[in-house]
Parts: structure tokens; sequence; C-alpha cells
């Protein structure tokens, strides 16, 4: 028996070369011995195979191990984030192109609460760095603001925020902010910086207030109880306090005057009764109040000094220049002050002192630009809310 050096095969002595593989080389073999097992060998048809599936391995390894590595932050980019300490995201910071070293550039959405930028190049690098301030915020101005709103604008900007009432006497200022508490608005300051505001608290009237609803209320129950076919009322400073007068009048006839009230004391006080066809005149914080009277082209003048809640008999005066001559009977015209005659020139005169006017004497409430003249407004409900309630001079 023979078997072939290449492929192993046990053939018969017969054939010339292995009929399995065609190899001529081969050992000889004695005929009763067994054959031996045939040592297990790879095709050569499968080794590149093998080569193949080791590679596609190793590079997706070195895939891996690259992919691991680029998740890491570099420290460039750990640097940029640092100093970015403001809080907002990377496409919010405004680019540094065109801007020379130093160049100031505030964000936009945010001038009015966040610190300006500040972009400077570093002289061993082309490219520029953004640098921004210290952690320092500028204290918006909220006062006259409502408390929760002033309180949102801070603690966005980082600041602590704590409330404080403080007295109030203006209601319309209940809730609002009167400032900030040893701060200043406008100013910066660290982020984190306890801000107290001081808040007004509910509006509780002053001795001042009080006072001022009490001669309003009077003055409506004043002109309520008057009766007459046409009441009729104003307001007006005759002296220089803080109080007004009041003038009533009940009718529009020839003799119908007008009674003037001042508030002192707390009650509603009658001064004097003046004028006529419900009016009469007053020089506004001078304290004077002038009734005129014209008859047949006399004019009757009284003149009354109102000074320190109380109120005097400063002059009377008549005057006939007026008249017609027929009227006169052939006497000369009448020119008396507090009874005592005077001569035309010494009344017109003495009207100046008073009404600081070169006045015609028949002509006294048209032409002096400082003489008022009062009622003239009809006494109703909405207008008695309307004129005195929110009377102020």
């Amino acid at each position: 028996m023979r078997r072939c050096k290449n492929c192993m095969k046990v053939y018969g002595e017969n054939y010339n070369s292995c009929p399995n593989c065609g190899c001529t080389e081969f050992s000889d073999m004695a005929a009763k011995t067994d054959k031996p097992t045939p040592k297990p060998q790879k095709k050569a048809e499968k080794k590149p195979l093998v080569i193949l599936v080791g590679v596609f391995f190793a590079i997706a390894l070195v895939a891996l191990i690259a992919l691991i590595i680029s998740s890491f932050p570099s420290d460039e980019n750990a640097e940029e984030e640092t100093s970015d300490n403001i809080g907002f995201s990377q496409q919010e910071i405004p680019t540094t192109d065109g801007f020379a070293e130093n160049d100031t550039v505030a964000f936009p959405e945010y001038e009015e609460y966040i610190p300006e930028y500040t972009y400077t190049t570093e002289p061993e690098e082309e490219t520029t760095k953004k640098v921004a301030s210290k952690k320092m915020r500028v204290l918006p101005d909220v006062s006259d603001c409502y408390y929760a709103e002033a309180e949102q604008v801070l603690k966005k900007i980082r600041f602590s925020v704590k409330k404080e009432t403080v007295k109030n006497t203006d209601p319309s200022k209940t809730g609002k902010v009167k400032e900030a508490k040893g701060l200043k608005f406008g100013e910066n300051y660290p982020e984190g910086t306890k801000v107290t505001l001081l808040v007004y608290g509910e509006a509780t009237p002053t001795t001042a207030v009080a006072a001022n609803a009490a001669w309003k209320q009077a003055y409506i129950n004043t002109v309520k109880s008057a009766s007459g076919t046409s009441v009729r009322f104003e307001l007006g400073y005759v002296d220089n306090d803080d109080i007004p007068e009041l003038f009533v009048s009940t009718d529009m006839f020839h003799v119908a005057g007008v009674t003037v009230y001042t508030f002192s004391n707390g009650k509603v006080v009658k001064l004097c009764d003046s004028g006529s066809y419900g009016a009469t005149q007053y020089i506004e914080r001078k304290g004077y109040i002038c009734g005129f009277d014209m008859s047949h082209g006399a004019l009757y003048t009284l003149v009354y000094r109102l000074e320190n809640g109380k109120v005097t008999k400063e002059f009377s005066s008549v005057d006939e220049s007026g008249y017609d001559d027929s009227m006169l009977d052939g006497r000369e015209r009448e020119y008396t002050i507090n009874g005592k005659t005077v001569t035309q020139k010494e009344m017109t005169n003495y009207y100046n002192i008073y009404f600081g006017a070169d006045l015609q004497s028949n002509n006294i409430s048209s032409n002096s630009s400082e003489i008022k003249t009062a009622p003239d407004i009809e006494a109703n409900e909405a207008n008695l809310k309307k004129y005195i309630t929110d009377f102020k001079g």
C-alpha cells in the first residue's frame, strides 16, 4: 500500500500517482497496517476570509476609541466656558468681528441690567477671546414699580430680594417700591447681593389729609342746606391759607347777594353777605371780599378784609360818576368813602390801594384783572361731588 505525501490518501500499489490529488510522491506501507488518522488541515481558500474579519474588528476598535476621546471637552472650550460667567448660551454672546482691542459691546436684550463685556486680544494668540467683567450686576431702578414686578426683575439678574414695609400717606403709592435700603439704583453690585426693597404699606391719612376731607364734607353739607330759587356756589382762596372760602347765592335778582363762609376750628363759619344779582367779587389770596352794586348809575362798594379767620369791614363807598345830569337835580355828584366826602381823583386813588389797578370808579369789576367773580356753579349732587371733593385750587 502507498500513502500520498501531499494529501495522506492511502491507495494501492497499482497507482503511479495519488488518485485523490495527483501527487506522485508517496511512501510505502505494510499491507496490514491500520490507516492513520489524517491531521486536520485548513483549506487554503479560507485563509483570506479570516484576515478580513480581523482587519474589520481592528478598525472598529480604533473608531470607538476616537469617539470616546472626542466626547471630552478640550482645554480651550473649558476655558471659554469658565470665562462665560453670565450664564448665556454660546449663541447669545455677540461676535467680536469688526471690534478693535478694548472695544465695549453691550447685550441688546439685557442692556438695561447686564454689565458690558470687553473684548481683548491676547498678545501671544491671533484669535480674539471674550473676557467678561467680574460677576457684577447693575441694580436697576425699580422705584415706583409694584413689589412683585421689582422682585421678578431682580431675581432674574441674580440678586437676593427681601421686602420691608414703610409708612405711607398716599393711597396711590400702596404696594410700590420706594427705594433699596442701603443701596443705590444704577450702581454695580456682586450677583447674589441681598437687596432689601422698601415698599409703601397701606395708606393712613395724616392730620392734614384728614383736615382736608373735613372741610370738603362740611362745605358740601352747607350747600345742600341752602334754599332758594337758584342756588349756586363756588370756592375761592380769599386769604392765603390752605383752605378755600365758600361762596353761596340763593337767588339772581338785584338785591340777592352772596353769603361767604370759611372753615375754622373744624366748623363752617359765616363771614359776610356781599354783592348783588347773586354774585360777588374777591381778590385772591389778598384777603379782600368786594361787594359791588350798581343802581341808576351810582356804584355802591363794600369791602371786607379776611385775616386769621376773622372778617372786618375795610371800607364802603358811594360813587355817582355814572349818574345822568337829569338825576342830580342841580347838585354835585357825590363821592364818599366811609361816609366822608372826597373828590373823584381821591376815590380812584383809594381804589388803587386795594385793587392794584388804574380803575374808573364805575368799571371796577370789568377793568381789574385781580378781581374774581363768584359764584358760578349750579348746586346739584354731581357738581358738589366733582367740584368740592376734587378741588385743588
